[in-house]
């Protein structure tokens, strides 16, 4: 009987066979390719996660096994179906939490400097152990919220990317993003079905150049995603 326990135990713990099969078919699809480096980071990013999760908060318990987890990766990567990142982007991810979507993205992108911001002190303390498992170079984590960074100059349209999941309002995530953009810099919000209501609600988008909204669906991960992409435009500073 102890013996059938571990083995389940270790099972939601580790990405198996078959899921790696399906995320390397996914990513490949995207134009992602996934080395054995890279399975080895998703794999580390796993155990550790599901090991902090037992002391703080980073994902639901619905979440904390293996193929849930697979899951927020697959969802982070889907970037890749729709943007084309520039070789060493500067990248601001706002409210990492868990670290995603930028970490995986990171992983998957090791030339991209990575700023991380999170508030919250003991999910930063999980995000720096991260990095640290991983050895992400050219990586660190702000514990800060993210309104408090953006009068500093060391901040100010510096980045060609931000990204954000989970932030809240679509208005409020654009508005908190722009000053952080270089000119033609990028925003990527992660957004849920309420997407398009948000979209409407936004009105007027001073300071971006509307670029689209696109669905992404993962039937086989029963994943749905829209990602709201906007460029800052070329003269605002």
């Amino acid at each position: 009987m102890k013996r059938s326990d571990s083995s389940s135990i270790f099972s939601t713990q580790t990405l198996s066979q078959s899921g790696i099969l399906q995320f390397k078919k996914i990513c490949s699809a995207w134009g992602i390719n996934l080395t054995k480096e890279m399975i080895q980071k998703f794999q580390s990013y796993v155990h550790l996660l599901l090991e902090w999760n037992q002391r703080i908060h980073l994902i639901s318990r619905k979440d904390a096994r293996a193929d849930r987890i697979l899951r927020h990766f697959i969802d982070s990567l889907c970037i890749f179906k729709v943007v084309d990142l520039p070789r060493k982007a500067k990248l601001l991810d706002l409210g990492s939490g868990a670290g995603f979507p930028s970490t995986p993205i990171k992983i998957v992108r090791n030339d991209i400097h990575l700023t991380l911001v999170e508030s919250t002190h003991k999910k930063t303390l999980f995000l720096q152990k991260l990095i640290q498992e991983l050895k992400l170079q050219k990586t660190c984590v702000i514990n800060q919220r993210a309104e408090k960074l953006i009068d500093l100059p060391e901040f100010q349209a510096r980045f060609d990317l931000v990204t954000a999941k989970a932030l809240g309002r679509l208005k409020d995530v654009l508005r908190l993003s722009l000053p952080f953009l270089k000119p033609e810099g990028s925003l990527v919000a992660y957004k849920g079905r309420q997407a398009i209501r948000e979209f409407q609600k936004v009105g007027s988008l001073e300071g971006f150049n509307v670029m689209n909204m696109v669905k992404i669906e993962v039937p086989e991960m029963d994943l749905l995603r829209y990602l709201v992409i906007l460029r800052k435009s070329r003269h605002v500073l």
